[in-house]
């Protein structure tokens, strides 16, 4: 393979609606080919608003409110031990990794399934659920069904609380409903 190196070349053009002539050197490459273009960076963002076009004369637009400026900063990250700049990151926004993405989505899905569960109308427990209400209640023989009813929503919930899971406006008569009933725990304790 031929290796290729740079010429110049003088190209006149002539205007034709002056009838000037121009002249200027073209670069192209002894191959015959123009040398490569020189492409904007992909990562590039560009606000792209297109031109309104006119409505009817006799209706008047609303005066638009001037864009604010927005903050724009260049981050650097690290992949692979090499450092990437990302330009034009607005100062608003957060560059992460996929990876810890995805964990994040994971923790939200998790605490959506916990705001839901507080939420049901019935009980609807699991086996390892029951069997650890059924060896709470054996542990204290002295507690009635009817208390331990009551109880435990209340310690679920002083816990969640302490947790910061759940806040002040939460239902708690709705809340208590998806906890086991007196009866359910005598099922379980059978």
């Amino acid at each position: 393979m031929a290796a290729t190196t740079s010429v110049d070349k003088e190209v006149t053009i002539v205007d034709d609606t002056t009838n000037n002539l121009t002249s200027f050197l073209e670069e192209t490459t002894n191959s015959g080919c123009p040398p490569p273009i020189n492409m904007p960076d992909p990562l590039l963002v560009v606000d792209y608003n297109p031109p309104q076009q006119e409505s009817e004369p006799a209706q008047q637009q609303p005066q638009q409110k001037p864009n604010k400026s927005i903050a724009i900063e260049d981050k650097t990250v690290q992949v692979q031990g090499k450092d990437h700049i990302i330009r034009d990151v607005p100062k608003t926004h957060v560059v992460i990794h996929r990876n810890y993405l995805k964990k994040l989505k994971n923790k939200e899905s998790q605490i959506d399934e916990l705001h839901q569960s507080v939420r049901k109308k019935k009980y609807t427990g699991t086996p390892l659920s029951k069997r650890l209400l059924a060896s709470a209640l054996a542990s204290v023989p002295g507690l009635s069904l009817t208390g331990a009813e009551l109880v435990i929503p209340l310690v679920v919930a002083a816990f969640l609380a302490d947790s910061h899971l759940i806040d002040v406006k939460i239902d708690f008569k709705l809340f208590s409903k998806s906890f086991a009933s007196a009866r359910n725990l005598r099922d379980t304790l059978i």
